[in-house]
Formats: C-alpha cells, structure tokens, sequence
C-alpha cells in the first residue's frame, strides 16, 4: 500500500492508530533534504520505536508506508535551537490564577517554544507547554513565592501552592527561568516560534487548527458564563495593589486578604 497522506486517510477511513516517529538521523536529513520517500518496514511489535518508520495497524493487520517527505531546510530545522538568543527589552507580568504569586520580568528573550517533553507534559497537565524565558537576573517576584519541586537534578519547576498553577521551568546551571506563557498577564505577547522535544508529541497534535471552534463562553451557555463571572475568584490580567486571595474551598486566606505588590 502506498499512502502519499497518512493523516487524510486515517481520517477517511478509521483503520486505527498512526505510528510515525521521526528521529534526527543522518539517513533521515539526507533523505529529507533530497526530498526522496522513505519506504517503512515494520521490525518490531507493538509501539513502533523504529529508527526510520512507522505503520498503520489495525488490529493484527499492518501495512508499509511510503510517504514522500518536504523540502527540509537544513538552516530554517536548526536555527532555533542553535542560535543565540536576544534580549527583548519589555516589562511584563504574571502570575498564577489565584493571585497569590505574582511576577515581573524586565527583560525577556526570545525563545518562545512548545515543548512537548513527556515532564513538560505532566507538569503543565496539558500535551505540551508553552514557555518563554526570562534572565534569571531580570525576573523577580512582586507578591508570594512560588513552591518549586526538582524534577530532575537539572530542573526544577515552579507553582502555587494554593491554586496549583503551573508557572515555570528553570534550568539550574543556564541563568534563565521559562515562564509558562498561560501565566503572564499577556500571553499573545509571545507566539511560539518552535515546536521542541518532539519526541512525546501527540499523534494528533497537527490537527489542532482544524477542529471546530465553537465560539466564546457566553455562545456555549449564557447562563454558566453568567454564573461563572459573578463567582470569580481568578486573579485580573493585571497587577493589584492588594487582593483577596482564595483558598481551594473559596474561602479567604488566613492572612492573605490584603497582600500588598511586593509582599
């Protein structure tokens, strides 16, 4: 069988699960850079972890696939991880959701990115995480402490300790703190400008932008989004010269109903 586009015909016809890792080898940009196709065989059962290749199954059934690769921009696929990042001289701010950790960045640089490590994944509670750093230096935080947990002996990642939103990625030995882009006060400052650490990338992953967009909260429920607006404990896009901070049942704080910017 020949597929010239796998996902088209996955979405055609049902047959199941697509496996199609793709691995950084020498085969694989020599083979992308000439745009030739790469014929697949299936070596292994179960997960395919095969060095160039993937199959379509269903059930015991299984199929080879030849699909013909892009053009690959050696310069363009390299250029993010490999350049130097720039500072970005801008103020921003964030913070988690319950408003009892706040931050502000004077300095930002420009690596925005997705990354879709499996950690990242399970830090964020999402298929990947949105970041973008600030100079270790130029980042200080304007109202509580973030908990931090290591998840490594490298990394370490920050959160609150009330609300439990995920705020950052810090690399130990690198001078710089990722922030989560869903935490700053503007997250449509920073489009990502990579896809990272592909390697736990959700198959469907590409066909995001192609789903339904079933409008804004109050067109989905005019009365939730009602209900919502007039409970709402979260934190304004903004900095506040004092907050009531909610705990996990909605009830205030003890000692935290007037925390001041730079507490």
């Amino acid at each position: 069988m020949v597929i010239t586009n796998a996902c088209d015909y996955l979405r055609e016809h049902s047959i199941g699960n697509l496996y199609f890792p793709f691995i950084d080898t020498e085969e694989f940009r020599t083979a992308a850079g000439c745009g030739n196709s790469l014929n697949y065989q299936k070596t292994r059962t179960g997960k395919a972890s095969m060095a160039l290749g993937g199959y379509i199954r269903r059930g015991d059934e299984r199929w080879t696939m030849n699909i013909p690769l892009p053009e690959r921009d050696e310069a363009k696929s390299t250029s993010f991880r490999r350049r130097k990042m720039k500072r970005i001289e801008r103020e921003v701010s964030g913070g988690c959701q319950c408003g009892a950790v706040r931050y502000h960045a004077s300095v930002m640089l420009d690596n925005s990115h997705l990354c879709h490590c499996r950690m990242c994944q399970k830090a964020s509670g999402s298929i990947f995480a949105a970041l973008v750093a600030a100079p270790d230096d130029a980042l200080t935080w304007t109202r509580g402490k973030p908990s931090v947990w290591r998840s490594s002996e490298l990394v370490e990642r920050g959160f609150c300790a009330n609300c439990g939103t995920p705020l950052f990625f810090h690399h130990l030995e690198n001078g710089r703190t990722n922030l989560m882009i869903g935490s700053l006060d503007d997250p449509n400052a920073f489009p990502p400008l990579a896809n990272t650490c592909t390697e736990n990338m959700v198959t469907w992953f590409e066909t995001i932008t192609g789903l339904e967009n079933t409008g804004a909260t109050e067109t989905n429920g005019a009365d939730w989004a009602a209900a919502i607006k007039v409970s709402n404990n979260q934190h304004p896009d903004h900095d506040t010269a004092s907050w009531a901070v909610r705990g996990r049942d909605g009830a205030g704080v003890e000692g935290a109903e007037h925390l001041s910017a730079g507490a």
